[in-house]
C-alpha cells in the first residue's frame, strides 16, 4: 500500500480530494472547506512532480492549507466587508422599553425568557408571576438577564 501512495497515484487522489473538498464547498456553509481544498490540490501538483513520502505530502497539504486560510481569509474580508457592527445594548438603550413575555417569568427564578427587539433573552421578576405573551416593562439589566416588570 505504500508503493501506491508513494506512486504518482498518490498525486491524482491529492487533486481528487482537492476537488471534493471544493465542491462540498457550495453544501456547507461558511467558506472555509475550499482552503482544504486549495491545500490538497497543491499538494498532488507538488506530488506530480517531486517524490514526497506520504507523510511528507500530509505535511504539505497542511502546512498549503494553513496558507490558504490566512491569505484567502484576509483576502475574503477585504472583499467582503462588514457593513454593521454589533453592539450590545447599553443600559439607557432598553430601560422602560417593552417586550413580550414568550417563556413564564417566576420571581428571582432565572427560566423566564422575553423577546426584545427580535432577540430573545433571559428575564426575572421581583414580585410576581408573568405568563406567556404578557407585556412587560425593562427595568435593568444584570449582565444577560432583564430584570421586568409587568406593563400595566
Amino acid at each position: 500500500m505504500s508503493d501506491f501512495l508513494l506512486s504518482n497515484n498518490s498525486a491524482m487522489i491529492w487533486i481528487l480530494a482537492g476537488i471534493i473538498l471544493a465542491i462540498s464547498e457550495f453544501f456547507v456553509p461558511g467558506i472555509f472547506i475550499i482552503f482544504f481544498g486549495i491545500g490538497a490540490i497543491f499538494a498532488g501538483i507538488i506530488s506530480l512532480f517531486i517524490d514526497l513520502s506520504f507523510v511528507i505530502q500530509i505535511f504539505v497539504w497542511l502546512i498549503s492549507s494553513l496558507l490558504t486560510i490566512l491569505i484567502g481569509g484576509k483576502f475574503l474580508k477585504n472583499l467582503f466587508p462588514s457593513t454593521e457592527t454589533f453592539e450590545p445594548p447599553s443600559d439607557i438603550d432598553f430601560y422602560g422599553k417593552e417586550a413580550k413575555v414568550i417563556r413564564k417569568i417566576l420571581p428571582d427564578k432565572k427560566g423566564g425568557r422575553i423577546r426584545f427587539e427580535g432577540t430573545e433573552w433571559d428575564a426575572i421578576c421581583m414580585n410576581e408571576v408573568i405568563q406567556k405573551g404578557s407585556k412587560v416593562k425593562i427595568l435593568s439589566r444584570n449582565n444577560l438577564t432583564f430584570i421586568v416588570e409587568k406593563f400595566h
